[in-house]
């Protein structure tokens, strides 16, 4: 039974948790990437609703501190978004 709590364990703390990258992890994954013979195309789809829009900025952010740099988002806001959500979200994307 004590297993399955962890199932409900909010976001952040997993983050404060497992999201740990040093200064040297980060350089020693740069240098890897650096060297690999093929970085292969990433698509990430990001989908944003009137429930989810609040953090529309925040992932658009976490995306620009990616340290794989080969990829593109694709943002799809649906009809409840509103205007000033959507424009937050692309001038974080430009960043």
């Amino acid at each position: 039974m004590a297993g399955s709590t962890i199932a409900f364990l909010p976001y952040r703390y997993w983050l404060w948790r497992h999201d740990r990258l040093t200064a040297r992890d980060k350089r020693e994954i740069g240098d890897r990437l650096a060297r690999a013979d093929v970085l292969p195309p990433l698509l990430v789809i990001v989908r944003v609703d009137r429930h989810s829009e609040k953090y529309a900025a925040a992932t658009m952010r976490r995306l620009g501190r990616q340290l794989y740099r080969n990829w593109r988002a694709v943002v799809h806001f649906d009809a409840s978004c509103t205007p000033a959500v959507i424009a937050r979200a692309e001038r974080h994307s430009r960043r």
